[in-house]
């Protein structure tokens, strides 16, 4: 069954991919269940999302 949410593909350098395959390790040792790397990157996103909208820079 296909997905109705937009799929993006990104390309990242070789060390920002080791990066998040360390983010990512580290959040499944704190979780019970399967930490994906999408779910880590969603993260990071909304927190500097948030972080950019409470201190007004653009």
């Amino acid at each position: 069954m296909p997905t109705k949410n937009p799929r993006r593909k990104f390309v990242f350098k070789k060390e920002t991919s080791e990066k998040l395959d360390w983010l990512v390790d580290q959040q499944s040792k704190n979780s019970k269940k399967k930490v994906y790397p999408c779910e880590v990157v969603e993260e990071l996103i909304e927190n500097a999302y948030i972080i950019q909208k409470a201190f007004g820079k653009t």
